[in-house]
């Protein structure tokens, strides 16, 4: 039977050939060029890092050809003009992994290995463990390896397909000559480290700053907190894929092949997949495919971006503005009431309870979410009559009680895709901050829309301010 086919756009097609396309389908397509190498899957022998490493000086360091070669740059001794290579992290990654793989082939057993993998910046599942995996492996460190396992690695080789260590490879050589090639070497080496360094994708890094184990992000700046609390939403967000059995099914089920989910910049920018249980990030760059597995369950990954999240968004509030610091005159000048209060959507029974950590105040300043139309539903106090509002009492609470619904409106819609916390439950967390009549009475309910983000300054400041209780009692509700 024909079908329509919606890949091709072409109207007829026999059942045969018919492949099912989903509007839903948010994974990358396999349409990269066929030259595209895919670091990955190249595959190094023990011979082919001996014979990078068998130099007199034995300086510089291994990189990957645009055909996947192993070669060696940053080694000359004279002519140190030259030795000014700047490594990619994905291809030292790649070469670090891939020297383990042949380390372990070679016969070098499970306790061994576990001590290598680390001096080389690896997870025993050769996932990323450290920064130190991005570094350029230099034809040292390759050559100490392999002298330090050399007995294990000869078991089985006979003949010229014997490894030799660099004190037979250079046995002539007396101590003084080989303490000043020693030094010569060390010299070299530290000179095309401390001025080349690595380069390493820029979401790629992004990505990796914000799932460390220890988060720092001291002294950044709010707009550079933003951009980085906009790509954890992004990562949040392709997590959320991922992790989703359903459309994971209808993907393999049309498409076949791995399920990847894009981060950002399509194609050729970066995605993340499920390998072996963990998260490994994706990118291609340079007509080369880079694949670094973080070593983390989605779980562990979330929870980590959890941790990331909640002290940038410390940063966008402090940012705002400062605790004990005065409104200005312009925000003194007129206060609005808002009457109608928005109406509050209970979380449904599709929201997603996993996360045990939440942050206070919108994960993705730039989430482009509208705010209440104010021009319609306000009442403007001129100046003049601020004083009577604000020690008449019954109008003070009218402005507490206000601005209590605008925050219980806000932080619901921003619970809401994730969390069964409802109105209830936030209005009488924030009912047990201490004061919190008197302090909500003397914020404004000037600009407020229905975001997190969109509250005006007064109301974050107050968040800020009672940052630690609200906090403790969101996580005991969540616990519950």
């Amino acid at each position: 039977m024909p079908h329509f086919n919606r890949t091709i756009n072409d109207p007829l097609i026999s059942s045969d050939v018919y492949k099912a396309y989903s509007y839903q389908n948010p994974t990358i397509r396999e349409q990269e060029p066929e030259q595209t190498l895919d670091l990955s899957r190249l595959r190094f022998s023990l011979d082919d890092f001996q014979k990078l490493t068998k130099g007199t000086y034995n300086a510089g360091e291994l990189r990957l050809t645009d055909s996947g070669k192993l070669d060696i740059v940053n080694n000359h001794k004279t002519w140190t003009i030259f030795n000014n290579k700047t490594i990619d992290a994905a291809d030292s990654f790649a070469i670090r992994v891939a020297f383990a793989k042949a380390l372990e082939a070679g016969g070098v057993d499970e306790k061994r290995m576990a001590g290598i993998r680390k001096q080389l910046g690896l997870g025993s599942d050769d996932s990323l463990r450290d920064m130190n995996a991005f570094m350029p492996l230099t034809r040292q460190e390759v050559r100490e390896i392999i002298d330090a396992n050399i007995d294990v690695l000869n078991q089985g080789r006979e003949g010229n397909r014997r490894l030799k260590t660099y004190g037979e490879l250079h046995a002539g050589y007396s101590k003084n000559a080989l303490e000043d090639i020693r030094t010569t070497r060390n010299a070299i080496n530290q000179a095309s480290s401390d001025e080349n360094g690595y380069s390493i994708n820029c979401e790629l890094e992004d990505v990796l700053r914000l799932v460390s184990s220890k988060p720092s992000f001291q002294g950044i700046s709010e707009e550079d907190a933003e951009e980085f609390l906009e790509m954890a939403d992004m990562l949040g967000t392709s997590l959320e894929r991922l992790v989703d059995d359903e459309t994971r099914h209808d993907w393999r089920r049309e498409n076949g092949g791995e399920y990847k989910v894009t981060v950002v910049g399509g194609a050729n920018g970066m995605a993340i997949a499920l390998e072996d249980g963990k998260v490994v990030c994706e990118t291609v760059s340079d007509g080369k495919r880079s694949r670094i597995s973080l070593g983390l369950t989605p779980r562990q990954l979330r929870e980590r971006l959890n941790a990331s999240e909640r002290q940038l968004n410390q940063v966008v509030i402090r940012e705002v503005r400062m605790p004990g610091e005065p409104l200005t005159a312009e925000k003194t000048e007129k206060k609005k009431i808002d009457l109608p209060q928005a109406k509050i959507e209970e979380p449904g029974e599709d929201d997603d309870p996993e996360d045990d950590q939440i942050d206070l105040i919108d994960r993705n300043p730039k989430s482009g979410r509208t705010s209440v139309d104010e021009s319609k539903n306000d009442i403007v106090i001129e100046k003049s009559e601020i004083e009577a509002v604000e020690t008449d009492p019954a109008k003070r609470k009218f402005i507490a009680k206000s601005n209590l619904d605008t925050l219980v409106t806000a932080m619901v819609n921003h619970y809401k895709p994730r969390y069964h916390l409802d109105a209830n439950q936030i209005r009488d967390i924030l009912t047990q901050v201490a004061d919190w009549e008197d302090q909500l009475a003397e914020c404004s309910m000037e600009g407020s829309g229905t975001s997190m983000q969109d509250l005006n300054e007064d109301l974050k400041n107050f968040l800020q301010e009672n940052y630690g209780t609200i906090q403790k009692l969101i996580d005991e509700a969540i616990a519950d």
